[in-house]
């Protein structure tokens, strides 16, 4: 029953996300024919040490970003690759998502954003 009032919710704190950070920070292109349920905030860091120092200075302020695309599949010891994946290989060592949930408070956002442009440089 609260789902669109949660997807609304998520939107709304997505889009503050990408005000605050689309110049900061590479962004995932969006198909503009899909529908987005923005349960999900991925940046890209010009690096991987720039990904563990941004993650390392959310996590002194308790704040707990995820990498949900590491590693890439193809490097799973359990999974035949077919191919090299270089493109997802470089993307996973260099995106977090960042906390996107539907109680999240705006300050908390702002203070998540400041953090990464702290640290961005």
């Amino acid at each position: 029953e609260e789902i669109e009032e949660l997807n609304l919710r998520r939107k709304i704190i997505y889009d503050f996300y990408l005000k605050e950070l689309k110049n900061i920070v590479t962004l995932q292109k969006l198909n503009i024919d899909s529908v987005q349920n923005h349960s999900y905030f991925p940046i890209i860091l010009d690096s991987t040490e720039k990904l563990k120092e941004i993650e390392k200075a959310l996590n002194k302020n308790d704040i707990y970003p995820r990498r949900y695309f590491y590693p890439s599949l193809d490097t799973l010891s359990y999974i035949k690759p077919v191919q090299l994946c270089e493109i997802s290989r470089d993307i996973s060592s260099r995106i977090l998502c960042l906390p996107i949930y539907p109680q999240l408070e705006k300050i908390e956002v702002r203070r998540i954003c400041n953090i990464i442009k702290k640290n961005i440089c």
